[in-house]
């Protein structure tokens, strides 16, 4: 199972256009994606079909806690050929949670990937995730994200505790997704 430590923040544009400048001197990117993300029901984690606008999809189930600090999520992803025919099935067989649109710009330093996020009715949001490699402890990984976040002059404060997803079911009144730290296993893979 794959690994990443992550921590996900809201910003301004003001914050966006200095973070993408600062990515861009480090690393490489940006990479513009399109993004919808179906989520599924589910008993435990995160369940997710990630359709691009090129067509691809791809299928990612997750768990991480619930927190507003850097966290470590496993995950699970593979591609997907036919999308509208995954999609018609796990609507059918566990329901539709929520959708989640957004543009996304990433920038790659190193093992970490910088997303400059702009989530359809939320706004604007930076997510870091530092991929860990198979050999690699969680602490590296830490070590990395505290770099990158004195790099882009980011307050612990300003990290966000729930997913994309849980803010939407907010927003939408449809869930609430609790306090601030509830240290459940449900959680957002970007």
């Amino acid at each position: 199972m794959a690994r990443n430590v992550e921590i996900k923040t809201k910003i301004s544009p003001e914050d966006k256009v200095r973070i993408a400048e600062l990515a861009a001197k480090t690393g490489s990117g940006p990479q513009t994606l399109v993004q919808i993300d179906t989520f599924f029901n589910t008993a435990d984690g995160r369940l997710k079909l990630r359709e691009f606008a090129d067509g691809t999809a791809e299928l990612i189930s997750y768990t991480r806690s619930d927190y507003a600090e850097p966290r470590v999520c496993n995950y699970l992803r593979f591609a997907v050929e036919e999308p509208a025919k995954m999609k018609r099935m796990l609507e059918l067989s566990t329901g539709i949670q929520c959708v989640v649109e957004k543009r996304r710009d990433v920038y790659f330093i190193d093992q970490a990937r910088i997303h400059l996020d702009e989530v359809k009715n939320l706004g604007l949001f930076l997510e870091i995730e530092v991929v860990l490699r198979s050999d690699q402890i969680e602490e590296v990984g830490d070590d990395i994200m505290e770099s990158l976040l004195e790099q882009f002059e980011i307050e612990p404060e300003s990290f966000l505790a729930f997913s994309y997803a849980d803010m939407i079911l907010e927003h939408s009144g449809e869930e609430n997704p609790g306090e601030e730290n509830p240290g459940d296993s449900n959680a957002d893979n970007g």
